[in-house]
Order: structure tokens, then sequence, then C-alpha cells
């Protein structure tokens, strides 16, 4: 009889602190918008004059026009992968954020993905200068205090919530485009009413159908999964910002598509493939005699191999990609000798990157392949040894 109270009493418990959790989300966002709302903003009246010399009177239409600040506009893409991988979907929308102090009424809204010219003024070439690396003043000790600022996506208001309900699918009611020489505008289709709050509104831009090569993609030394991409081609359309990936009817996640220039690729993680298997396996780790005669030298020569297995479950071929690195020395008291990688890469120094290595192949079902990585490294006996 007790257990089942406590159990009943327990479950009350914790539907009564969700509920809490829920409320106290609601209140600070509420809070969020009433400070926002609050602020004290110093009000400006301004007037436009007009001199007009005529001989008669006539009648005039005058168009001004006047720049507001706290208004702007990203990017959030939507991509939809067909389960036969035959097509992808990508859908530009554009996030409207409006803190202008006046709500705007019935707009013609048009936003443009033209780069502003910052100052006016062109870039300029400074000398190249070469220095030997000085240790930085810590915070906290002297007079100048260090910082860090950690770079990263900006944060997204948006986000997909169309597993949480069964929403129909309404006709697509993109923008009408208009290019410029150096960009494009986007007149939305219909007029809107956006007030100034502090919250965002989602607008649809485009939709296009992209096309590109799906293969596999793995990183055995930091990943033991394969990940299935899109490898596909950008236009000047596509801007950087959030990309919502969708494969069929599920959300697979959030990704950051960094802006790129017409015709470069770049790739869409659809999400991991657990029927493709990938190992990563240390076959050899240990230190080699370094005697000389009767005297032990000053050099440790330590010896390592390892092996990567990718193995296909699949009932159909697949194409992979593998990209594995063996260690590069960045000063002359270590060496990297005796390198023996089977079977050879496709590809040395991947993307400029010295000492990674790409392996492009096709498995076929049930096939297994392996790489076999091996190679010494000789370094001083009495200095440690940075990233082995």
């Amino acid at each position: 009889f007790l257990g089942m109270n406590f159990k009943k009493i327990n479950e009350e418990r914790q539907a009564l602190n969700t509920k809490v959790d829920s409320i106290k989300q609601e209140i600070q966002t509420t809070e969020k918008k009433l400070a926002s709302l609050t602020i004290y903003r110093k009000k400006e009246k301004k007037a436009v004059e007009v001199q007009f010399n005529s001989e008669k009177d006539q009648h005039i239409k005058i168009e001004a026009g006047y720049l507001v600040q706290n208004a702007d506009w990203k990017p959030v893409y939507k991509v939809d992968v067909a389960p036969d991988l035959n097509t992808v979907n990508l859908t530009m929308f554009a996030q409207i954020h409006q803190k202008t102090g006046e709500d705007w009424e019935n707009i013609n809204l048009t936003v443009s993905n033209a780069i502003p010219v910052k100052g006016a003024r062109l870039p300029e070439i400074t000398t190249w200068s070469l220095d030997i690396a000085r240790p930085q003043p810590i915070a906290g000790r002297g007079k100048h205090l260090g910082y860090s600022r950690k770079a990263g996506a900006p944060v997204d208001a948006f986000e997909m919530k169309e597993a949480e309900a069964d929403i129909g699918e309404a006709e697509f009611a993109g923008a009408l485009k208009k290019e410029m020489p150096f960009s494009f505008e986007y007149k939305m289709s219909q007029n809107l009413s956006i007030e100034s709050k502090d919250e965002v509104t989602l607008l649809p831009v485009f939709t296009k159908i992209l096309t590109g090569e799906f293969l596999h993609l793995a990183v055995p030394k930091t990943s033991p999964f394969a990940f299935l991409i899109c490898k596909t081609t950008a236009d000047r359309e596509i801007l950087d910002g959030p990309m919502n990936v969708h494969f069929g009817s599920h959300f697979i996640g959030k990704i950051f598509m960094e802006e790129k220039k017409a015709g470069e690729t770049f790739d869409i993680n659809i999400g991991v493939d657990r029927a493709v298997k990938i190992k990563y396996e240390k076959e050899k780790d240990k230190i080699k005699e370094t005697f000389f005669g009767s005297f032990e030298r000053n050099k440790i020569v330590r010896e390592m191999a390892f092996t990567v297995v990718a193995e296909n479950l699949k009932s159909e071929p697949i194409t992979i990609i593998i990209l594995d690195s063996i260690p590069v020395s960045r000063t002359d008291k270590i060496k990297v000798e005796n390198v023996n990688i089977q079977p050879k890469p496709s590809e040395k120094n991947y993307q400029g990157r010295e000492g990674v290595f790409l392996w492009s192949f096709v498995l076929k079902p049930k096939e297994v392949k392996k790489i076999n990585i091996s190679f010494s490294v000789i370094y001083p006996k009495d200095e440690p040894v940075l990233g082995l």
C-alpha cells in the first residue's frame, strides 16, 4: 500500500515540477518582452521641406524615404531530402527582426542580399610582418586583462516544429526575385504587418531543387559513425545561415551553412547511417630498444600502427570517403619516419592540410575494406611531446 501511494505521489510531483518549469519559462519570456517594450527611446520628429517654384497651381506627388535602426533580416534554410535520395529541396526563409519603435502596417516588404559598404572605404593592404611569439599577459595579473571570444554560429530563433504537429502542406508563396548588378532583391508577394517587438517573423523567400551526389563520409579517428551526406554546389542566392535538415518526414538536425562562392561545393549532413560500420583499431604502440652497445641513446623511437575497417551492411553498393591523418613534426627535434600506408590514399594533404589523407572507394554489399597505417616517431628522451 505504501509503495503504491509513494509511486502515485512521486508521479504527481514530477508532473507538477514539469508544469512549474513550463510556467517559469513563460514568465521569463514575458519579462523579456516587457523589458524590450519599456526601454527608454528618445523620440525624434523630423520634417521635410520642399520648395516648389511654378507659374501656376498644380498637383504634385512627393515620396520621401528614410532609414531606421534596429531592423534586419537573416536567411534560414530548410532542406528536405527525399527517402529515395533522388532530390534535395532547399527552401530559404527570411527571418525578420524589427524593433524600430513603430509598427509596420500593410507594407510592401523587400529584402536584399547585397553586402553593405562599411564606411565607404576600399580595403587596404599592410606590411606582411613576421615576429617571434611572445607570452601574452594572463587575466588578473598586471594591468592588462585578457579576454577571449568564442566564435560560433549566430543564435537562431527559428526552430522547425513540424514533428510536433501534423500540419497540412500548403502552396508555397515565394517572393518575387529581381536580379541586380551585384545582388538579388526579393519582394514579398503580399502586403505585411509586422509589429515592433523583440520577436522574429519568418517569411518564405524561394525554394529550389538541388542536384548533388549522395555518398558516405567517415572520420574514424574522431567518430565511429559513417555519415550520409549530399555534396552539392552553391549559387549566388545562397547566403550563410542556419540550415534545418529533414529526411523524409523526420527532422535530422541543424547545421550552419557558411557562405560559399558561386559554384563552390558544400556538404549537407543527412545523418548517421548505422548500416555502415566503421572501426578504428590501434594495432601497435611500443617503444623500440634504443641502446647503442652498452650506452643508452638520448632518443626514443615509438612505433605505431592503426587499422581502419569499413563494412557495408546494406543490400546496395555505396560510395564512401574516409579521412585520416599521420603526425606532422613542427620541429627538427621530432621526426616521423618509416611511413607505410596501404592502400595508397586517393588524395594527399587533403584541402591543403599536411598529413591528412583521403580515400574514396565503392563498397559492395557486405564488403569489408581495411586501411593500414604505420609509422615511427623519433623524439628526445627527456622532453615532452605534444600531440602524441
